[in-house]
C-alpha cells in the first residue's frame, strides 16, 4: 500500500511540475 501510494505522490509531483513547466514555457 505504502509502495503504491508513493508511486502515486511522485507521479502527481512530476505531472504537476510538468504542468507549471509548460505553462511557464507558455
Amino acid at each position: 500500500m505504502s509502495i503504491s501510494d508513493r508511486i502515486g505522490i511522485h507521479t502527481g509531483d512530476i505531472t504537476r511540475l510538468a504542468v507549471d513547466a509548460i505553462v511557464n514555457a507558455a
